[in-house]
């Protein structure tokens, strides 16, 4: 992987971090977000598991690993970006209220 690749990705996975750590930690979410998101915490959890698949990806690829058939790491951090957005996807479900007869 050219680092003029890595290099915005790993920013792009830094603010992923820093986001998801402020919603995990103080519920806070970036002002676009707040109107979507009925589920700060766990939208969190979902930038933080995206923050790790991108970066996972980028270090398998800088390393010149996984270069084989079935690249195993790159599978992984696949798995860790889809479970991080449906994730994101759970947060913005509006909750069901439940009527009483």
């Amino acid at each position: 992987m050219k680092l003029y690749i890595a290099i915005p990705v790993l920013a792009f996975s830094l603010f992923f971090l820093v986001t998801g750590l402020a919603a995990v930690i103080r519920g806070w979410l970036l002002p676009t977000s707040r109107r979507h998101v009925h589920n700060p915490r766990l939208h969190g959890w979902g930038q933080l598991l995206m923050a790790l698949a991108l970066t996972w990806q980028v270090l398998i690829r800088l390393a010149g690993g996984d270069t084989g058939p079935l690249p195993r790491g790159l599978i992984t951090g696949g798995g860790l970006q889809l479970t991080g957005l449906i994730l994101l996807f759970i947060s913005q479900r509006q909750p069901r209220h439940h009527r009483s007869t």
